[in-house]
């Protein structure tokens, strides 16, 4: 692969003493100098191009992202935070504009992912009891996972929800170390009860 750029040492015409852009056989001032003049048109006609070869675009980013994944990584970490009021205010202005879209996309996305939404309900209710919380929905899953995905108590394989061993209401925490993954039925019959004295009245416990 050739050089993009080159020194000479000597002024262009307009007196820059800069590299030249091989591309475009000019001085790198020069053509900064006309970008910011006509820095809108330039950003309007990068838009259009973008948008007519979305395609390109998404191969040029992923070849990108698989040449160097750390340093995608790293921008990627620094955009977030530096632009997260801007793509706020973007998702936000989508939303207001395309709100029949976004509820039915909530509904389906909810109705995939009942145990996170579920995850999600419990730490804010934590939160408001002022207990920990550190439950993720990996943890739900790896709960229900080692469960064969049945309830702790009557084994049943219907939907499962989740459960605190020690309810929140009664000083437990939203940790994976208090947390079980029951049915509806056993989870409403267990409420806030201690597990012992639960577990006793199932028949668990002598």
């Amino acid at each position: 692969m050739g050089l993009s750029h080159y020194f000479t040492g000597k002024p262009c015409v307009r007196g820059h003493i800069s590299r030249r852009i091989v591309s475009v056989k000019g001085c790198e001032a020069c053509q900064h100098a006309r970008y910011l003049e006509n820095a809108e048109a330039v950003k309007r006609r990068a838009k259009l191009w973008k948008e007519a070869n979305r395609d390109r675009v998404r191969e040029c980013t992923r070849l990108k992202r698989a040449s160097d994944p750390e340093a995608a990584r790293a921008k990627e970490a620094a955009y977030r935070p530096a632009y997260k009021e801007k793509t706020r205010v973007r998702v936000r202005a989508w939303r207001d504009e395309n709100i029949d879209r976004y509820r039915a996309y909530q509904a389906d996305w909810k109705s995939k992912n009942r145990t996170v939404v579920a995850g999600y309900s419990q730490h804010r209710r934590a939160l408001q009891l002022s207990v920990e919380s550190t439950l993720t929905p990996e943890e739900v899953t790896e709960v229900t996972r080692l469960q064969n995905g049945k309830c702790a108590y009557c084994r049943s394989a219907s939907k499962l929800t989740i459960d605190h061993i020690i309810a929140l209401s009664k000083g437990g925490t939203n940790t994976r170390r208090n947390i079980q993954m029951l049915c509806k039925s056993c989870n409403s019959r267990k409420h806030v009860s201690d597990p012992i004295d639960f577990a006793q009245r199932q028949g668990f416990l002598l």
